[in-house]
């Protein structure tokens, strides 16, 4: 899984203590988060690892908002493979004298998890963390989403 996180350095991020959601338009949505179960879980993830920090969630005058954007795309690679071989012909046995060639292709989806820290005030992104990582199966798309949050999470708010 790769993790990153970025962050404005003149924001205060460390006097934060209550978060909201924000809610996305429906032009924004991707397919991923329309599926209620994956959307109810990637909330609850990320309900549970910022309460974990101290944060509290509030419904009015929120030090910050939270917001998520996913993607999942197929992704398509190939590996050529030259091989060297024996060989027997008439008789004999003969090393390096075949040569085959293999094509090894793999088929799989990934997933990219966006959590945006907005601050409420300024109205302005402070904080971003992306994970993406290859998925295989919804059972597992909850397994990464919960690994996702939690490293990305780890660095919210920045150690100055």
């Amino acid at each position: 899984m790769q993790v990153h996180t970025d962050y404005q350095e003149l924001a205060n991020l460390a006097s934060y203590t209550t978060f909201a959601w924000l809610e996305q338009p429906d032009q924004v949505r991707d397919h991923l988060t329309t599926l209620g179960q994956i959307n109810q879980h990637i909330e609850g993830t990320i309900e549970q690892e910022l309460q974990a920090d101290g944060f509290q969630k509030v419904a009015a005058d929120p030090d910050f908002y939270v917001v998520y954007h996913t993607s999942v795309e197929r992704v398509i690679t190939g590996a050529t493979l030259d091989t060297w071989g024996y060989e027997y012909r008439r008789g004999r046995l003969r090393y390096g004298s075949v040569a085959v060639t293999d094509v090894d292709v793999e088929s799989y989806q990934q997933g990219t998890l966006i959590i945006d820290i907005v601050d409420a005030k300024a109205n302005e992104l402070v904080w971003r963390g992306t994970a993406t990582d290859a998925i295989h199966g919804p059972r597992q798309a909850t397994d990464k989403i919960d690994e996702a949050v939690h490293k990305m999470l780890a660095a919210f708010p920045p150690v100055s």
